[in-house]
């Protein structure tokens, strides 16, 4: 019995060393250069993760990080549980040569990245230059670089401006080294170091589809300006407000829904957008800038949820929630004629802008204001009704109205913006009413139908260029002699000119 006691205990004992001994089982962590060289190792126990271990210093090469494979195409994740032997690979990159660029020095102490102006379709940034750290890459630095596929930034960045990455079209991956305490690339993204704002999509991307990391809560302005390959991009509902240009010229997106936690939506956050049908605004946005759905030419659509206290829909049509104000007609709609709702007194910026369906519009007496660029590019509108109570025709209003012929102006207008009539090529005649005091400058420029128009006593002040390009314009004047207020070149075309016009 003694015996079997004794043979028991020695198996218990036995037992639990092989027990203790897998539990204390280590895995070997291998740090190497790419081409498989050693550079340390690491002893780690099953199921602990391993140590960061100092930057390898290879020459002038920068570091990037730790990869699970040699080529260094995926970043090793230190959070990662360490379950077998493994072998991690220094991404160290030989920076682009400094002549690449253009430099600028910041308070004697740092460089800026002003311009990239080699020919290198994978650039790497030196973290220094002349022996001072590189600190800043500038607004537009790396823009319509068009045979740039990478871009790598140093762990010295500290700053990167808007726009600074803009319009590369063939850009696949923009990539920062692991220890840059102020950004860092997801899937060849550029985010904060945080991943709180998404600054930039490698628009060059094959990808059609494009989930944004739930960690976003905002964008950088024009983050995937001009992508062309996106057709459907899911925004999380981490996501505050929609920035400038965000998805501006994203000319094939078709399948895009704002979340409801989102706030605002910016200038020109979906122009450009021609393949953009629908578009629903939640019931959480108390803000949306005026040329938002600017040249979305399919747009037929704008659909508002009912308990937004600050918007609505009609028609598919964008209004204040009282329906006081038209912010955006929707310009894929096929109709050729609309008429502005009575209880509209007010017409915002760019509300028609490139609208070519339309050939005309009516806009009735309660309106007391229509905005800039309100019917710029609106190449088909024939005619358009200026209510009573207008005193302005502002700027761009009917630039590039290629088939406006004639409009009467109501004798409550006392100025005429910059460019306001610029390039209605068919515009026969019009008559300046005598309360207007301002024409503004290229006002009726190449205008090269136009072959009268009368100005009155009142008008104390011309802009340059007002009369430039109308070939067939005779200009009437009450007055003598060029005014004070009339720019040197109001008749840069040198029209005939009659003064002292009386009207006999």
């Amino acid at each position: 019995m003694k015996k079997f006691i004794t043979l028991f205990l020695i198996f218990i004992l036995l037992s639990t060393t092989f027990i203790f001994a897998c539990c204390e089982r280590k895995h070997t962590v291998t740090f190497a250069y790419a081409d498989g060289t050693p550079i340390s190792k690491q002893k780690i126990l099953d199921g602990d993760c391993a140590l960061i271990p100092n930057d390898p210093k290879e020459g002038e090469k920068e570091f990037f990080g730790w990869c699970i494979d040699a080529e260094c195409t995926q970043i090793f994740d230190f959070a990662s549980k360490i379950t077998s032997n493994i072998t991690l690979y220094a991404d160290v990159r030989e920076p682009t040569k400094a002549s690449s660029f253009e430099w600028a020095l910041i308070n004697n102490i740092n460089y800026t990245v002003k311009k990239f102006t080699g020919s290198e379709t994978s650039v790497i940034i030196p973290s220094t230059y002349k022996g001072l750290k590189v600190t800043t890459i500038s607004s537009s630095a790396f823009c319509n670089c068009l045979n740039l596929r990478n871009i790598s930034i140093p762990d010295s960045i500290k700053k990167i401006e808007y726009w600074a990455i803009d319009r590369c079209t063939n850009l696949v991956s923009i990539d920062v080294s692991v220890n840059n305490p102020s950004y860092k690339s997801v899937d060849g993204n550029l985010y904060t170091k945080n991943g709180e704002m998404m600054i930039q999509y490698a628009i060059g991307k094959n990808s059609e589809t494009f989930s944004i990391p739930n960690t976003v809560i905002q964008f950088g302005w024009y983050t995937f300006l001009n992508c062309k390959n996106l057709k459907s991009v899911v925004i999380p509902n981490s996501v505050k407000s929609i920035g400038l240009g965000v998805f501006r010229g994203c000319t094939n997106l078709t399948d895009i829904a704002i979340p409801d936690s989102v706030t605002r939506i910016d200038l020109g956050a979906f122009e450009d957008c021609e393949s953009l049908t629908s578009i629903i605004i939640p019931a959480s946005v108390t803000k949306i800038y005026e040329d938002v759905f600017a040249s979305c030419s399919n747009l037929s659509n704008i659909m508002v949820d009912e308990d937004n206290a600050n918007y609505k829909s009609i028609d598919g049509n964008l209004y204040n929630k009282d329906g006081t104000t038209l912010i955006q007609y929707a310009i894929g709609k096929k109709e050729e004629s609309f008429m502005v709702p009575e209880e509209v007194t007010s017409i915002s910026d760019m509300a028609f802008y490139e609208c070519i369906s339309l050939k005309n519009v009516t806009i009735g007496d309660n309106v007391t204001d229509i905005g800039d660029y309100t019917f710029f590019k609106c190449k088909n509108l024939i005619s358009v009704t200026i209510p009573k109570n207008i005193t302005e025709i502002g700027r761009y209003v009917f630039f590039y109205c290629t088939k406006l012929e004639n409009i009467e102006l109501p004798e409550s207008i006392t100025s005429i913006g910059d460019h306001a009539f610029s390039n209605c090529t068919i515009l026969a005649n019009i008559v300046l009413p005598r309360q207007v005091t301002n024409i503004g400058n290229y006002a009726f420029c190449s205008c090269s139908e136009l072959t009268s128009i009368l100005i009155l006593g009142s008008v104390t002040n011309i802009g340059n260029f007002a009369f430039s390009g109308c070939e067939n314009l005779t200009i009437y004047c009450e007055s003598m002699k060029k005014q004070a207020g009339w720019s040197l070149s109001w008749n840069h075309s040198n029209c005939p000119v009659v003064w002292g016009y009386t009207g006999e």
